[in-house]
């Protein structure tokens, strides 16, 4: 089977996401990123916690470190959990992530560029 590939980027150590395209350039912040993905549980945690323990809970997330415990040898590989990504029937299985959907600023200005830059 041949199938075409375009390798769109490479894992960096920085925390930044640098996105460059033809004469387009550029350097975002992942931190920045993280705050414009997070103000939406924090509005909606709002709502259900109140406005003090919410903030106390959005200001305090990034001083989190991100730590990962897999369970002894997992592999990550598909074939290891009976997974086959070329399956033509259901598995039954479904899921869902839900998230309120807010339009701030920098999300319109990161997807508006991340267009430009795939042009």
């Amino acid at each position: 089977m041949n199938i075409a590939y375009h390798t769109l980027g490479t894992a960096a150590d920085t925390a930044e996401l640098n996105i460059t395209s033809h004469d387009l350039n550029f350097n975002l912040s992942v931190s920045d990123l993280r705050d414009v993905w997070y103000k939406t549980s924090y509005l909606l945690d709002r709502k259900q916690s109140g406005e003090e323990k919410a903030l106390e809970r959005f200001n305090n997330y990034k001083h989190m470190p991100l730590k990962f415990n897999f369970p002894e040898g997992f592999s990550g590989q598909l074939a290891a959990m009976g997974l086959d990504p070329n399956r033509k029937t259901a598995s039954g299985l479904k899921a869902a992530i839900i998230r309120k959907r807010v339009q701030t600023l920098s999300a319109k200005w990161l997807t508006h560029y991340t267009w430009l830059v795939s042009m």
